[in-house]
């Protein structure tokens, strides 16, 4: 262990939790849902018409969550997929798209208004422009936005 933290080099990340999964997989998960139910974080459900909870969230939902982040990212199919060991890029594409409500409802403001009440027709090439302004601005660093924010004020 000592060994991977000075010279970073390892397959994994947390060499511990590897050797523990490996021996005893339902410690490690044991552990993350007693993590997040200290959280106050929801583990289980009871579908309707099952008498068994089923698990929500737990080791597993971290993947999910890193797949998406990762793809919101930009970080390539074959680095997820190569990241996480899904057998296959389907698998793994399917974790990366999931969207959020947030995620929709921006892609969303993105289109020209199509059922406009003026007379004339929506400017698509300036809502394209603007669409792409507002995706730059979301990489921003929030002080640059500010700073160029007051001087649009002042000026």
């Amino acid at each position: 262990e000592q060994q991977y933290r000075v010279s970073g080099t390892g397959e994994y990340v947390f060499p511990e939790l590897e050797r523990m999964y490996r021996s005893n997989p339902s410690g490690v998960s044991y552990r993350i849902k007693s993590f997040l139910e200290g959280l106050g974080i929801e583990t289980t459900r009871t579908p309707a018409g099952r008498s068994r909870a089923v698990s929500v969230k737990d080791l597993h939902s971290c993947r999910h969550t890193f797949c998406y982040i990762a793809g919101k990212f930009g970080v390539p199919l074959q680095v997820v997929q190569s990241i996480c060991g899904h057998m296959s890029p389907e698998m793994t594409k399917h974790y990366m798209a999931h969207a959020t409500e947030e995620d929709k409802r921006q892609a969303i403001e993105t289109m020209p208004d199509f059922f406009t009440t003026s007379t004339t027709a929506p400017q698509i090439e300036e809502d394209a422009e603007r669409a792409a302004l507002l995706r730059e601005i979301a990489t921003m660093p929030t002080d640059e936005i500010r700073n160029m924010l007051n001087q649009y004020r002042r000026a």
